[in-house]
């Protein structure tokens, strides 16, 4: 039986006492958090769908369900005799005071047995089905037990009573010669099983007693060159005659085929530790998930650069190359606050990113990874660093533990679509043959005339307006992962990551910003240096200015532009008279 199933499969059903709309459905799905996987299918949302694991209660409406289908042929004749009531301290009896699972009338009772599985408790209520079958066939035909056996084995053999035959393949336990129909034995062994309250198969219990070798084999298994399991187990022997093992001795070494079978006992992880690194082995643990639905706005701020997926012209080469989009997420929304792009993730661009997402609200935590971006000085220190002089405070994810930055990393799927819809993308789902006809144009361009005359490679402007229609088409986009509400043309939809800001800025209040004004001292980037004789040196040039005497010997703050080339002087924290110069201004090179 499924496990899992779409809010489309659940209405179908109609179970009792559930739900009888989408809208309700889903509803009770995400206010008790079931669990979900997402499932390939035809038509959904980039084709895939959520498939939501009910809680057992639900589980035993859906069991009970499926066993009615089966019985469905079997409602319109006469109800037999109640079975006996199980006793308390019987085969598979309740002592919480439940019935066991019982049919009357084609209608299915589901009790839980202590300590029985699924398939055991859907096996003993198809058993219980087949009894009633025969049980209907002697009070109406009034023939012996053993003709109304023949007459429902036959039955399930023809055209018609395709329930039957489904009745008697739940029944089946896995054991005796293959065949889909028991015998008139097995059956009449039933009726006794019956009886005594055992009606349920009986569970095959594995023996985990570890033998001595397993321990050995699993060093020649868990290596990471993935051996096959005849190659380690050759290994393995080879092991025990070289370390002159008490087995190899005796000569009791196990066969291949007892290896196998221990194998098969271990559990997906502990069969692939070892054979696996610490980071892909990740992909299969758990994970813990974060509500991250009640975070004011702004609370947190995650950022990461991402290689674009398509060739642009260079800005300064004018060849193609392919550029580094850096992209700052408000955690608590999933709203774009800011970008940038730039020849490469360096300690220019993220501060150009969080320049962007400041003037919409100042974060206050900044949590980011350990790439160069976001770790240098110009972000760090404690004087001049950018984190002091917004007041954020940053903090690091674990290295190698991308999970921890699920928002970041989810968010290159929105240029890694962008990219795919640009004629210069270059990405894995690019037929090789037009990416290399491409590839060949325009480098044949750059050999012949020394950069790109005729090309579909956009340029650096069409691509950085491109980026921002993207950004923006994203956060008026339903968001998956936000709540669900009624719009204003009566559709149940996702909220937009613009939507969810408005509605969380209306419930705690806009954050602060960055005024226009404050942009240049705040975001230029600053170094400390002393004044000598109204002079301060920097990147190998020296720079004066008559109005900086009175500061002579004092340490100050440079900051610095360097798009416009403009120099601004601060001396911790006050302002020096004329700060503001330009780099013309008496410059001594």
């Amino acid at each position: 039986m499924k496990t899992h199933y779409s809010i489309s499969e659940l209405l179908e059903m109609n179970l009792e006492k559930f739900p009888k709309t989408n809208r309700a459905i889903l509803y009770k799905v995400e206010r008790e958090k079931w669990s979900f996987i997402e499932a390939s299918c035809q038509g959904g949302k980039n084709g895939k769908r959520r498939e939501y694991a009910p809680p057992p209660e639900v589980l035993k409406l859906i069991q009970a369900k499926k066993l009615n289908e089966v019985l469905g042929g079997l409602s319109d004749l006469p109800t037999p005799q109640p079975s006996p009531q199980p006793s308390p301290t019987g085969r598979g009896g309740n002592t919480a005071g439940l019935p066991s699972p019982d049919v009357r009338g084609g209608q299915l009772t589901i009790g839980v047995a202590d300590g029985s599985t699924e398939q055991q408790r859907l096996c003993e209520s198809a058993r219980r089905g087949v009894l009633s079958a025969v049980e209907r066939v002697m009070a109406e035909s009034g023939v012996s037990k053993e003709a109304a056996m023949t007459t429902v084995l036959t039955q399930a053999k023809m055209q018609g009573f395709e329930h039957i035959a489904k009745l008697f393949s739940l029944a089946a336990d896995g054991r005796g010669g293959g065949g889909k129909l028991p015998s008139i034995r097995t059956i009449k062994r039933w009726f006794a099983a019956r009886e005594s309250n055992s009606l349920a198969p009986k569970s095959r219990t594995e023996d985990m007693n570890v033998p001595s070798w397993l321990p050995v084999f699993l060093e020649c298994y868990r290596l990471p060159m993935k051996p096959s399991v005849s190659e380690a187990y050759r290994l393995f022997v080879n092991r025990l005659e070289g370390l002159h093992s008490p087995l190899g001795k005796e000569g009791d070494v196990p066969s291949i085929h007892q290896v196998r079978r221990w194998l098969g006992k271990l559990g997906n992880v502990e069969r692939e530790r070892g054979r696996r690194g610490a980071r892909d082995l990740k992909n299969i643990l758990p994970h813990k998930r974060r509500d991250f639905l009640h975070l004011k706005p702004a609370a947190i701020y995650t950022a990461d650069g991402h290689t674009f997926d398509a060739e642009v012209l260079n800005p300064l080469s004018g060849l193609p190359f392919r550029p580094e989009i850096t992209t700052v997420l408000d955690v608590g929304t999933r709203r774009c606050m800011g970008w940038s792009v730039g020849l490469a993730e360096s300690r220019f661009t993220v501060p150009e990113a969080l320049s962007h997402a400041s003037r919409a609200a100042i974060g206050a935590l900044w949590y980011v990874d350990w790439g160069r971006g976001f770790e240098n000085l110009m972000m760090t220190d404690e004087a001049t660093g950018l984190m002091g002089r917004l007041g954020m405070t940053m903090t690091h994810s674990r290295a190698y533990n991308s999970q921890a930055k699920g928002a970041s990393e989810r968010s290159h799927n929105i240029f890694t679509r962008a990219a795919a819809n640009l004629p210069s993308f270059v990405g894995k789902n690019m037929d090789d043959e037009a990416r290399q006809k491409l590839f060949k144009l325009s480098r044949k361009e750059v050999r012949l005339h020394g950069k790109i005359l005729n090309s579909p490679i956009p340029t650096w402007d069409e691509f950085k307006g491109y980026i921002e229609r993207v950004v923006d088409e994203y956060n008026d986009r339903p968001h998956r992962s936000l709540p669900k509400f009624t719009d204003r043309e009566g559709k149940r939809r996702h909220m937009s990551p613009n939507e969810f800001w408005a509605l969380k800025v209306a419930e705690f209040g806009e954050p602060p910003r960055v005024s226009p004004e404050e942009e240049g001292y705040l975001f230029r980037p600053q170094v400390m240096r002393t004044v000598r004789r109204g002079e301060v040196s920097l990147f190998s040039n020296t720079y004066y200015s008559a109005e900086l005497m009175e500061f002579n010997g004092e340490t100050v703050r440079v900051g610095y532009d360097v798009q416009d080339a403009l120099w601004v002087l601060r001396s911790d924290g006050f302002a020096a008279a004329g700060a503001k110069m330009a780099g013309a201004v008496s410059a001594k090179q």
